[in-house]
């Protein structure tokens, strides 16, 4: 803390990057090892006049050779690349406050409409019973069973007269024939 401010350095994740480079030099030894090891089977299959079999087991053989040695020539070589990033936070203990006052000389008009506004109250509509026009049922406005039916297949009736002119079934909870 120094001078009313507080340094905090916070170091984020590092974002790490590798490459893979392949050296060209080495590329370039093993070609002119595949033109020696060329050179040296038509060599010698011609100064030893070797047979048609003999010829073929000494190309393999040199295929082979050259196979195993092609690895440690091509071998490519991994570059990293490591970034860090750390940001620095400074906090003073007082906030800096700047204020900027104002005066406007001239006086600004503003125009207010002002509407009138009536409100007009409607009875809200009581029904006494609800019914499902998807079961064929009717129930009390309190039963718990009227309450679960969904607003698309409702209807609702002061009297249950109104449902069984429609041939609805009474609610065997709410509305049972009492004994």
């Amino acid at each position: 803390m120094e001078n009313g401010k507080t340094l905090e350095i916070k170091y984020l994740r590092p974002l790490v990057r590798e490459k893979t480079i392949r050296r060209k030099g080495n590329v370039l030894i093993a070609f002119l090892l595949a033109l020696l090891m060329v050179s040296l089977g038509a060599f010698a299959i011609i100064v030893w006049a070797f047979s048609a079999i003999e010829s073929l087991v000494l190309i393999s053989i040199l295929v082979i050779l050259y196979g195993l040695i092609l690895p440690f020539l091509i071998e490519p070589v991994r570059l990293r690349e490591v970034k860090l990033t750390a940001v620095r936070t400074i906090q003073t203990e007082k906030p800096v406050e700047k204020v900027v006052t104002r005066v406007v000389q001239r006086p600004v008009a503003v125009r207010v409409k002002e509407k009138e506004i009536k409100t007009v109250t409607a009875p809200i509509k009581r029904f006494n019973f609800v019914g499902s026009n998807e079961t064929r049922t009717y129930h009390k406005m309190s039963c718990r069973l009227g309450k679960l039916i969904k607003r698309k297949f409702r209807e609702t009736a002061n009297t249950e007269k109104t449902f069984k002119d429609k041939r609805y079934k009474p609610c065997k909870v709410c509305l049972a024939k009492r004994k």
